[in-house]
C-alpha cells in the first residue's frame, strides 16, 4: 500500500522546531511544560519535550529523563560559547536559546523565525509498501558548515506522571511530545538524499509520532524539519 506524499516543506512553510529541556524535579519547569502543551497544538510548530537527569539529586529522579538529552543541551551551550545549562530552557530551530518560562519572548522568536530564516531544505515523508521513504531535497549549508545530521526523533504525544517527592511533590505533571528516542540516521552534504526506514521498526515502539530534523553539525541550526503521526502509517 502506498500513501500519498505530503507537500514538500520548503522555505518558510516548514514547521518551527521548539525543544524544551525540563525536569520532574524542577518547580520552575511546570509552567514551561504547560506552555509546550499549547505549542504542540500548533500545526506550524514541532514541539518536543526532552527531560534531563542533572536535577535528579534534588530528591526525585525524573522517570523520563535520558543522559543523551543532557548531552544535547550541553552541546547547544558549547555551540553558543556558554558552559551553563539549566531548566526550563527552550531552544528554537537549534539556534535561539530562551528561558522556558518567558513565553512572550518565545512567541516573538517563533513569529520572527517564520519570516526571517533562510529557505528550508525540503523534506518529504511517505509510505511505500512496508517502507517509510524520507526524501531530503538539495539545498545550501550555512557558510562554514560542511555537513548536517539527519535525526529521527520519536515521541509520545501525551504522558503523565505523579510526583511524590522533591520540589514538585504531590503534583501531577503532564507532557506533550515527550521524546523517547533521538537517533542519527546519516549525514547530508547539500545533495538530494533518500532514506528508507522499515515501517515495522517505527510502529513496534507504539510511540505516537516522529519527526525528521536536518541539523547543521550536531548542535547547530535546524535547516529542515518534518513530522508524522504514527496513525499515518499502515503495517
Amino acid at each position: 500500500m502506498m500513501l500519498a506524499a505530503p507537500a514538500s516543506l520548503a522555505a518558510a512553510d516548514r514547521p518551527t522546531v521548539v525543544e524544551l529541556y525540563t525536569s520532574q524535579g524542577c518547580a520552575a519547569c511546570v509552567s514551561a511544560d504547560e506552555y509546550l502543551q499549547k505549542l504542540s497544538l500548533n500545526e506550524n510548530v514541532i514541539a518536543l519535550t526532552l527531560p534531563v537527569t542533572y536535577w535528579d539529586y534534588l530528591g526525585w529522579k525524573d522517570t523520563f529523563a535520558k543522559p543523551e538529552f543532557d548531552n544535547r543541551q550541553r552541546a547547544y551551550a558549547v555551540s553558543a560559547g556558554n558552559s551553563d545549562i539549566y531548566t526550563p530552557q527552550i531552544i528554537i530551530d537549534g539556534e535561539h536559546q530562551e528561558v522556558g518560562s518567558q513565553t512572550d519572548v518565545i512567541d516573538d522568536v517563533i513569529a520572527f523565525q517564520v519570516g526571517q530564516r533562510p529557505p528550508a531544505v525540503p523534506i518529504d515523508l511517505w509510505q511505500l509498501g512496508r517502507t517509510l521513504v524520507v526524501n531530503i531535497g538539495a539545498g545550501a549549508l550555512p557558510k562554514g558548515a560542511s555537513t548536517a545530521t539527519i535525526w529521527l526523533v520519536q515521541y509520545q504525544s501525551r504522558r503523565q506522571v505523579s510526583v511524590s517527592a522533591g520540589e514538585n511533590a504531590g503534583k501531577v505533571l503532564n507532557y506533550a511530545n515527550l521524546v523517547r528516542n533521538l537517533t542519527p540516521l546519516g549525514v547530508w552534504r547539500g545533495e538530494s538524499k533518500g532514506l528508507s526506514l522499515p515501517v515495522r521498526d517505527l510502529t513496534k515502539t507504539r510511540y505516537s509520532g516522529f519527526a525528521i530534523l536536518l541539523q547543521v553539525e550536531d548542535a547547530g541550526p535546524i535547516i529542515g524539519a518534518a513530522m508524522m503521526d504514527m496513525d499515518g502509517l499502515t503495517q
